[in-house]
């Protein structure tokens, strides 16, 4: 019997989902999963098992050959879907001769979110002085706290966060994990990463392999 609650409340929701790139292999084969509409979980599983792969599914990026993909009760590949939910893929793709205040009023204007709100989030992770220099001048942590914001304006249900840390210093990390922990609070994140800044708290994990496990202890580092 399908509990209903269950899939009406579910932030994400996978039935016999494959998919692959191109004419290759499939990557994920008839997979199957639901999330809950709130929480922080990590997708984990070893290099090549189809992580960014179930991001770029959720996304709506990538099309599936069979099965089906809602996100926030919608099809990811819809305007509404779309609106629903942020992607932060693990490289930035910023526009080399536009300034970091470009950037901002760009995602703001796109999210139809206050740009002032931006600023504010910029200038905790130190990016007042790099306002008015164009992305090409960028050192690669500077750029990816760029893209973070980017990836990441107003308000969303559902977000697709792969390696966020890699590029980033400490304390851009803990500001980095402290605002995935707020995310979770109002809505489902789901997170690829190798690194666990101090801070953040984790819901669960999904492991990608054979099969998917999931587990619901709250993990903090």
């Amino acid at each position: 019997m399908v509990d209903y609650d269950h899939v009406r409340n579910s932030g994400i929701r996978l039935v016999g989902v494959s998919a692959g790139y191109g004419s290759g292999p499939r990557i994920l084969d008839n997979l199957s999963l639901t999330l809950p509409r709130f929480g922080v979980f990590r997708l984990t599983g070893a290099n090549g098992v189809g992580k960014s792969t179930l991001l770029d599914v959720c996304s709506g990026y990538l099309p599936v050959s069979s099965g089906r993909v809602e996100v926030a009760g919608s099809d990811p590949r819809t305007a509404e879907g779309k609106e629903r939910r942020r992607v932060v893929r693990a490289h930035p793709a910023l526009f080399p001769a536009m300034t970091v205040r470009d950037h901002l009023t760009v995602a703001a204007r796109a999210s139809r979110t206050p740009v002032e709100a931006l600023a504010r989030r910029a200038e905790q992770l130190g990016l007042n002085d790099w306002l008015d220099y164009e992305v090409a001048a960028l050192s690669t942590g500077t750029a990816a706290k760029v893209w973070w914001l980017l990836c990441t304006p107003g308000r969303f249900e559902v977000a697709l966060i792969d390696e966020p840390f890699g590029a980033l210093d400490a304390p851009s990390s803990a500001i980095v994990a402290s605002e995935i922990n707020e995310f979770g609070a109002r809505g489902l994140v789901l997170l690829v990463t190798h690194t666990m800044p101090a801070g953040l708290t984790v819901s669960g994990e999904i492991r990608l392999g054979m099969g998917v496990v999931s587990t619901t202890k709250a993990l903090e580092v």
